[in-house]
């Protein structure tokens, strides 16, 4: 049996959208809700400033998934994360606090 290596890419925290629909969390509208919950009710401001002063842990992988077009996001490819909401979210607030 093989093992196949995952792909790693670096990709802009502009084109990666948080996942609406985490089985976390109640299913939300907008990115602006997901991260006033995320906020509110899951440390990510704490999460953000430890990232801030520590970084990101290199064992714990974000994985992404591709958009299609008719999920209503434009522009050049975008991704919705499949694991690592919280820390999606908190680097969002890190690259631009307006969103809190």
């Amino acid at each position: 049996m093989t093992a196949e290596n995952p792909k790693i890419d670096t990709i802009p925290i502009s084109r990666i959208h948080l996942d609406l629909e985490n089985p976390r969390h109640d299913p939300y509208e907008t990115e602006s809700e997901a991260i006033e919950y995320l906020c509110k009710k899951e440390q990510v401001l704490e999460l953000a400033r430890d990232i801030a002063d520590l970084g990101l842990n290199p064992l714990e992988r974000l994985a992404l998934v591709p958009i299609k077009k008719e999920r209503g996001f434009k522009g050049a490819a975008s991704y919705v994360s499949a694991e690592g909401n919280r820390r999606i979210c908190a680097i969002k607030l890190l690259d631009d606090p307006e969103l809190a």
